[in-house]
């Protein structure tokens, strides 16, 4: 089906993104609530977008997260047969370590982990480039890189003129001159913050029944040494803190983000009381205002705005509720 129609299914990236952007995130919250008609599975899908969004931007790929959330109830059901089957194999250490299974299994985390070890700290070890901040502007703004001479006008080559450029005709974007944090304090408040929640959760599994607490404790153990180590990488230089001196959110645009996860937000907690497709239909319509080119008049944005947000409420109506038979949440309009 893909092959027969890449042709045709590859025109929605010449939609603008002021139209995509908003049906993309309006189905992701549709998509969330059909699949257990569970209206609090909307209000996890608004919080871990906005939380994948921020981890991404300080290198830390939101993909474990994910399968965190997907898997962690298998892994729990699978983790407590275990504890249970162990007693009659001769005890949860033999049964874990000793059949031909688990043992190749184990050893291809330990390969996994000891690459992954060599891979960061071989990193860690490779100078870091040396450029000083005309040449760092210079390669963002698209100038070609310096020529080396010994001319001292600056002005032979075809890349000789870039500080001259950048000193006078050229100025810093606005968001850009906007630092805010850097990797290396970002990394150290988030295992701060990762290392008070494992010993909030523990502290709170203390007091369930042993079989309960035994996963949620592992799984907290392990998010402390991680942390920690994450910790001490971005503390000691030697060990790659010298290398997170860039600035992750730096060209960030603040207002439009928190708009856009604020208005999320915002559906995911009102749309018991609202309804789901009335609360996307507003939250639409805004964010196809606040994607639309500055420049175009203030009647021509509200017209595109609300057009959009209209045809995409009724199109997600008409698919889920008609077509696909899955109840939304019923509202004043839908």
């Amino acid at each position: 089906f893909g092959l027969a129609t890449v042709r045709y299914s590859a025109m929605v990236c010449r939609i603008p993104v002021r139209y995509v952007v908003p049906g993309v995130l309006g189905l992701t919250m549709v998509g969330a609530f059909g699949l257990r008609n569970n209206p609090f599975d909307v209000v996890v899908t608004a919080v871990v977008g906005a939380v994948a969004f921020l981890l991404q931007k300080m290198g830390i790929s939101w993909i474990p997260l994910a399968l965190g959330l997907v898997l962690g109830k298998v892994m729990e059901q699978r983790f407590q047969q275990s504890v249970l089957i162990a007693p009659t194999r001769g005890g949860l250490g033999q049964y874990w370590f000793t059949r031909p299974v688990t043992l190749v299994l184990i050893l291809i985390v330990v390969l996994l982990l000891v690459a992954g070890a060599r891979q960061l700290l071989r990193s860690s070890k490779t100078p870091v480039e040396a450029m000083d901040e005309d040449e760092v502007w210079a390669a963002r703004l698209g100038f070609d890189e310096p020529t080396t001479n010994d001319d001292d006008s600056g002005v032979s080559g075809s890349g000789s003129t870039v500080k001259v450029a950048l000193h006078e005709d050229v100025e810093e974007p606005a968001e850009a001159q906007q630092r805010w944090v850097s990797l290396r304090t970002s990394n150290i408040i988030v295992s701060i913050g990762v290392i008070a929640l494992a010993v909030f959760v523990m502290v709170q599994a203390s007091g369930w029944l042993e079989r309960a607490r035994q996963l949620p404790v592992v799984v907290s153990i392990m998010l402390i040494l991680l942390s920690v180590l994450l910790l001490v990488m971005n503390v000691i230089p030697r060990l790659g803190a010298s290398r997170t001196t860039v600035f992750p959110f730096e060209g960030v645009p603040w207002l439009k983000w928190s708009i856009l996860v604020g208005g999320l937000l915002l559906v995911a907690f009102v749309q018991k009381q609202v309804g789901l497709l009335e609360s996307l239909l507003v939250y639409m319509a805004v964010v196809t205002y606040v994607l639309c080119d500055p420049r175009k008049s203030l009647a021509l944005k509200l017209r595109q705005a609300v057009v959009c947000s209209v045809v995409l409420a009724v199109a997600m109506h008409l698919a889920f509720e008609r077509l696909l038979d899955v109840p939304l949440p019923s509202g004043l309009i839908f």
